[in-house]
């Protein structure tokens, strides 16, 4: 493509292109002004202005018919207007956006380059991501220095109304301090996370709640038209800023149900890759569908209230958006197809933005332009609209696009400009941008390489021309650069300055890898290191030398599934649905461990058995897979990029011959694993993950992966080779110390295979079973098994009791750069802490602060000698119920019984209850557990999930 451009014809275009370049400067539109002044004395226009928060270029139907979403209102308004087809924000997120529209000037003489974070966790000093440099600090306020927009039409005798999204500082910096008369709604959040978010109460401080269910779009419009109706014979200028389509992901029932309909008919998801993230290719998401069509219908209400109010023909209506669809994280809710990337990247699709101009008597209605604008032009624009005097030393970056709406043409060529020192939450790296004509450079500042695009010819940017056109990248990055100095630009920085300071830069580039493994109802006795007579693990064992063994390790639950479903989100299974074996599922809601990792530049994998919902609708499988579809949860949808699972326990030798309820191995969606799945299931699990492990190495790349083995569950089978050790004892035990030991081989494959690779050192592998051995002596649900033989080497209770012996489990965590060696570690820890503890050992933060986690950050005492001050436990599984403070321990065995209470210190096997003696200690920790109960019930019933 682009082979047109022969070498005369591009050493011509080198020169036009710099000569246009020097000439292009703003203008000043003066004599257009003074003149519509004159006109404009006798009836000022108003001026209605909506915002949406991050809508997609593609996400309406103006500018894509065959869009999912219906926008009929946004339709009936672009009929009316102007349609800017080359429209765009100022920044790829929304902070810096709404700066520039405010002030006519580019975020970077703002100051505002990046969304402004509450708690400042995006500013270089906090930063904890491992990325390869830190991020440039921001200014978290827009300065009452500035002249705003708002103020500009205040001066002017304009009433000036607010409703919505603000964002641009906290108290003191509220659209009240930036020249408007009224604020509905306009506070420091990004969102609407109080209260109930999008529906009433709203919990902001700025916006009185309404009748409980009250819908937030629905109520900022309102909020507009009462202002238009009690303003009617005032010029006015009103900001329509809303909350949507920003997350929380949250639709009206009624929407949210017409497009899951409507979505039964939609082409299925695809995914593509953007970077280390992937992107959404298809628009078929029923609850963003939902929240767009809401959001239309707002306007709507706006738009008959100006028709009713007889002010549509003196009434200039602007409609935009902050930023591009969010197509790459939170979510994934919109494609902004053929546009690449979204929301957070410099490409198109997180910069350019529906961008609709309607100015009644005076701009051709239904006229479209493809003349490239950017977000600080409506600065100048409106006031020149509005017959006002421009403010040149205000707007310095904006330039007036009326003669744009009336036909005219625009002047000289002129550039556009973007600065993004910042890591995006979505993906996208710091960097710099610069249109010109059809050309867009973009450099990228952490090895500053840069690449070049023909939009007129290639508007996907599939096709990077800086290698081709090297003369013409230069130019174009040379005048990138001169615009960064004259405007004070500031850039990420290396993260240490040390004399070392290039190999530290390389090894905190260098994120440890994870690898998560967990054995299927092994007890806390079965492994060589505790003493077992008879069953050899020298794997594990050297496992627990080189790493920290976990003495008082726990399984959240005495049973596999809840258990599973904490370590991936640091939560207890009570609050998030999974009572108990093939019950529930992880709901999408829940942020898991390989959503964070993926969101953060890692590869995922999940190797081995789920359990935490089906993996097919269709397909019978497992217990429950094909047969309960509302279950349907596989690891695909919670982050896990590479798959080969099942939904439940699979036979420890030849896995599918030995089957009694048919049970696949799964690559993804609909894709069933046929060859190799023969001998031990142990190694076909490594024999998956390996590959994907060493392709992240080779690649550069940190990995998360999660062997979830099916050893030693039922049905237990080991192969000649692993029960040749065992042979004089019973067949039972024969296959029982079998598979494990051959889990435990391959445990020591895969160490040895890091270690070949350079990748062990930097590799942290945290190893642990999902609840205590089975057989008979369990708890509720479990009844003795054939060649289940484990041992809890004398604790109380087995697989489903809430005794120290069924969660109670072997664990051991190595991390040679992060880790000492040969360390026990004797307070308790239970599975709902790996979360919190390995995305410390990452650098990288939990996604939501307000929700609850069960889980504590223990990285820090792992690596000191100190001993955590004790904390409370929680288990809750049928009817029972256990609460732990440092050595007590609360046990009620069933619904009916009494309380109980022992001293794991003196007695670890339970047998001396103390609950007479020790009544004011039992009293307090049944309390301490009750209020941990109310907590969950909220969880539960949805308290700390944005979407329903």
């Amino acid at each position: 493509m682009l082979r047109f451009l022969n070498s005369c014809r591009l050493r011509a275009f080198f020169a036009a292109a710099w000569l246009l370049i020097l000439a292009a400067s703003p203008l000043t539109g003066q004599d257009r002004s003074k003149a519509a002044a004159n006109e404009g004395a006798k009836a000022k226009p108003n001026v209605l202005f909506i915002l949406v928060d991050d809508l997609g270029f593609m996400d309406i139907e103006p500018n894509h018919p065959d869009t999912f979403y219906q926008t009929p209102h946004l339709s009936r308004l672009a009929a009316r207007g102007v349609r800017f087809r080359h429209g765009y924000a100022a920044a790829p997120v929304c902070s810096p956006t709404r700066a520039s529209i405010l002030t006519g000037k580019y975020p970077l003489r703002t100051g505002i380059t990046d969304y402004i974070s509450p708690n400042g966790g995006n500013q270089p000093e906090p930063w904890r991501r491992p990325t390869r440099r830190l991020p440039a600090a921001y200014r978290d306020r827009l300065a009452l220095e500035e002249t705003t927009l708002a103020e500009a039409f205040q001066e002017a005798g304009y009433a000036t109304f607010f409703a919505g999204k603000w964002h641009l500082g906290p108290e003191g910096f509220w659209p009240e301090d930036q020249g408007f008369d009224f604020n509905f709604g306009g506070i420091d959040r990004g969102g609407p996370y109080g209260g109930k978010r999008y529906f009433s109460p709203y919990g902001n401080p700025r916006l009185k709640d309404g009748p409980e269910g009250e819908h937030l779009p629905d109520r900022l419009a309102s909020e507009t038209v009462s202002f238009l109706e009690q303003h009617r014979n005032r010029p006015f200028f009103a900001y329509l800023s809303f909350y949507s389509v920003h997350t929380p992901l949250m639709a009206r029932k009624d929407l949210q149900a017409k497009y899951e309909q409507k979505r039964k008919s939609a082409p299925p998801d695809v995914w593509g890759q953007e970077g280390e993230r992937k992107v959404r290719m298809v628009q078929n998401h029923a609850v963003y569908a939902g929240m767009v069509e809401a959001m239309d219908q707002a306007v709507g209400k706006v738009l008959d209230a100006l028709d009713r109010l007889q002010l549509r023909e003196n009434t200039i209506v602007v409609f935009t958006s902050d930023n591009g669809g969010l197509s790459t994280s939170e979510g994934h809710p919109t494609s902004n197809l053929p546009l690449r990337a979204g929301k957070g990247w410099l490409y198109e699709g997180g910069i350019r933005e529906p961008w609709i101009v309607v100015w009644p008597g005076k701009a051709e209605a239904g006229s479209l332009c493809d003349q490239p604008v950017s977000s600080p032009d409506f600065y100048p624009s409106l006031l020149e609209m509005a017959g006002l005097p421009l403010r040149p030393d205000q707007h310095l970056d904006g330039r007036s696009f009326v003669p744009l709406l009336l036909g005219q043409k625009s002047g000289p060529l002129r550039p556009l400009f973007w600065h993004y020192p910042h890591y995006g939450n979505q993906g996208g790296s710091p960097g710099g941008a610069m249109r010109l004509g059809p050309w867009k450079l973009i450099q990228f500042f952490e090895d500053q390489r840069v690449e070049l695009y023909h939009l007129e010819q290639d508007p996907e940017e599939k096709e990077d021309l800086a290698a081709v056109f090297p003369g013409l990248a230069d130019v174009l990055r040379k005048q990138l650069q001169q615009w960064q100095t004259r405007c004070g630009a500031t850039f990420p920085t290396s993260r240490i300055d040390s004399p070392d300071k290039e190999k530290t830069d390389r090894k905190l580039r260098r994120p440890p890898n994870v690898v998560l493994i967990m054995s299927d109802d092994q007890g806390w006795g079965d492994v060589g290191f505790r003493g077992h007579p008879h069953l050899k693990t020298p794997h594990l064992d050297r496992l627990a030398e080189d790493g920290i063994r976990l003495e008082r390790f726990y399984a959240a639950a005495p049973v596999c599934s809840p258990t599973r479903g904490s370590q991936l989100s640091g939560r207890h299974p009570a609050r998030y649905g999974i009572p108990y074996a093939n019950q529930g599922h992880l709901p999408i809601q829940e942020i898991s461990l390989a959503e964070a990792f993926s969101n953060s530049g890692y590869a995922t994998g999940h190797f081995g058995k789920w359990h935490l919902g089906t993996l097919s609708n269709q397909v019978r499988d497992g217990r429950r897979g094909g047969r309960q579809p509302e279950h349907f949860s596989p690891p695909w949808h919670h982050g896990f990029q590479s798959c080969f699972s099942t939904e439940q326990a699979v036979p420890t030798w030849n896995p599918i011959q030995n089957q009694k309820i048919p049970t696949h191995y799964w690559l993804g969606p609909g894709v069933i694993a046929q060859r190799d799945l023969s001998g031990d299931d142990s190694r076909v699990i490594v024999d998956r993950a390996l590959p994907f492990m060493q392709e992240a190495i080779q690649k550069r790349r940190p990995f998360f992966a999660v062997l979830w083995f099916h050893a030693p569950h039922s049905p237990v089978l080991a192969g000649p080779e692993h029960r040749l050790p065992y042979a004089d004892l019973e067949e039972d035990y024969q296959h029982y110390y079998g598979c494990i030991s051959a889990m435990d081989q391959q445990i020591g494959r895969l160490r040895q295979a890091l270690q070949e690779w350079g990748a062990a050192e930097n590799t942290l592998i945290w190893f642990c079973s999902d609840n205590g051995p089975a057989a008979s002596g369990g708890g509720p649900g479990q009844k003795p098994g054939g060649r289940q033989r484990g041992s809890t080497a004398g604790l109380r209770g087995r697989k489903g009791s809430l005794y120290e012996g069924g969660i109670r489990v072997p664990a051991m965590v190595v991390w040679p750069q992060g880790l000492p060696k040969g360390k026990r570690f004797s307070a308790p820890v239970t599975t709902s802490d790996v979360l919190p503890t390995v995305l410390a050992a990452a650098g990288i933060p939990y996604p939501d602060r307000q929700r609850p986690l069960d889980g504590e950050n223990i990285l820090p005492w792992l690596q000191k000698e100190d001993t955590p001050p004790p904390r409370g436990l929680a288990f809750l599984s049928k009817g029972q119920l256990a609460f732990m403070q440092g050595r007590f321990k609360m046990v009620r065995p069933a619904a009916t019984a009494p309380l109980e209470l022992y001293d794991l210190e003196r007695d670890p096997s339970e047998r001396q209850n103390l609950a007479e003696h020790e009544a004011k200690r039992l009293a307090e920790m049944e309390a301490a557990w009750k209020a941990w109960r109310q907590s969950c019930r909220r969880s539960r019933q949805g308290a700390d999930y944005s979407e329903p």
